[in-house]
């Protein structure tokens, strides 16, 4: 049985570029989310609702949607990438599993 949205929760490592847009749209999508990096002017930035990114306003950080974006997963073993696939699946509108890391990178550059 899958977990109600509502209760699940997900930590979000690295706030930067990349995690901090994505922790917010597991926000959006219903998810208790931790975010947790080294830096205390970024943790205390998005406890306060500011965005530390320049170019990415508070703003947008309240309006960014990364739903449509299509999201490569690969895992280390089969049971992880079902996994991972399963966790984005839940938030991202088109997910393309791949076999490895490598295979991910080459996959970016022909989307």
């Amino acid at each position: 049985m899958q977990k109600s949205r509502r209760k699940s929760k997900i930590a979000i490592i690295g706030l930067g570029y990349v995690g901090l847009p994505l922790a917010v749209q597991f926000i959006y999508s219903g998810f208790q989310v931790m975010g947790i990096d080294k830096d205390e002017f970024k943790i205390k930035s998005v406890q306060e609702g500011h965005s530390y990114i320049n170019d990415l306003t508070d703003s947008a950080l309240r309006k960014y949607v990364l739903h449509d974006i299509p999201k490569i997963v690969s895992g280390v073993t089969e049971e992880c990438l079902k996994r991972i696939t399963n966790l984005y699946s839940r938030v991202f509108k088109k997910i393309i599993p791949v076999s490895s890391t490598e295979v991910a990178e080459i996959t970016k550059l022909s989307l």
